[in-house]
C-alpha cells in the first residue's frame, strides 16, 4: 500500500520511542497491531472507540447520504431512492475555530448523520464507523483513486457494514438491515475502562 510506513521506524522521527514510553498501544486495526508488535512493542488490538456511540431512537429516517462518495456510484442507486439523495463532505476547512468551536461543528455534523439518515454511504471510516454504532445502515466504499490500494483499516471494521468499491456497485444491497453489536460494543467498552484504569493507577501510584 502508499502508507509511507518507514516514518514510524525511521529513527529521527521519534515514533518508536513514543510508542515505547506508553505502551502498551491500542490499536484500531489488526495490520496496526501487528506492525507495532513487530517492532518489539507491546500492543493489543482494541478497534475503534467510535464503534461505542450509543444507538439513536428508532424511527423512521429518510435520507440516503453519500459522504465523500465517488460519482460513479450514483448510476448504481436503485431510482426509488434518488428523491432522498444527499450529497455531503465530511471534509471542511476550520480556518480559525478553537477547540471548543471545532468540537462544536464536528457534534453538529454527527447529530445531522443520526437525525437525518436511513442509509449512509460513505469512503469516510470515521463516518461509517459512528454511524453504524448509532444505529445507521452502513456502506464503506473504497476511493476510485485507490482501488488498488490495500486498505489497511478494513480488517476491523465492525462485520455488519457492507464494503464495497467501484469494481462491485453492481453487488450492492442498497436496503441493508442494521445489526445490533451490543457484544462487541460492550468489549470495546470495558477494554477501555481497564486501560484507562491500569494507565491512572500507573501514574497515581508513582507520584
Amino acid at each position: 500500500n502508499s502508507y509511507p510506513l518507514s516514518n514510524f521506524s525511521s529513527p529521527d522521527k521519534k515514533w518508536k520511542e513514543l510508542f515505547e514510553k506508553y505502551a502498551p498501544i491500542g490499536c484500531r486495526d489488526e495490520f496496526s497491531h501487528r506492525f507495532i508488535a513487530d517492532m518489539g512493542i507491546s500492543a493489543y488490538l482494541q478497534s475503534c472507540i467510535t464503534n461505542i456511540l450509543p444507538r439513536r431512537p428508532d424511527r423512521d429516517y429518510k435520507k440516503i447520504l453519500l459522504v465523500d462518495c465517488p460519482s460513479e456510484i450514483i448510476p448504481y442507486i436503485p431510482e426509488n431512492l434518488l428523491p432522498d439523495v444527499e450529497v455531503m463532505s465530511n471534509a471542511e476547512h476550520i480556518g480559525d475555530l478553537s477547540i471548543e468551536e471545532n468540537y462544536r461543528k464536528i457534534k453538529q455534523r454527527y447529530e445531522y448523520y443520526r437525525d437525518n439518515a436511513a442509509l449512509v454511504v460513505t469512503t469516510r471510516y470515521h463516518v461509517a464507523t459512528p454511524c453504524n454504532a448509532m444505529g445507521i445502515p452502513s456502506i464503506f466504499t473504497m476511493r476510485s483513486f485507490d482501488k488498488h490500494s490495500e486498505d489497511i483499516r478494513l480488517d476491523t471494521l465492525n462485520p455488519y457494514i457492507q464494503l464495497c468499491s467501484n469494481d462491485n456497485y453492481s453487488d450492492i444491497n442498497w436496503y441493508p438491515q442494521w445489526q445490533d453489536f451490543s457484544k462487541l460494543k460492550s468489549q470495546i467498552t470495558q477494554l477501555a475502562i481497564a486501560r484507562i484504569r491500569e494507565v491512572y493507577e500507573r501514574y497515581t501510584n508513582s507520584e
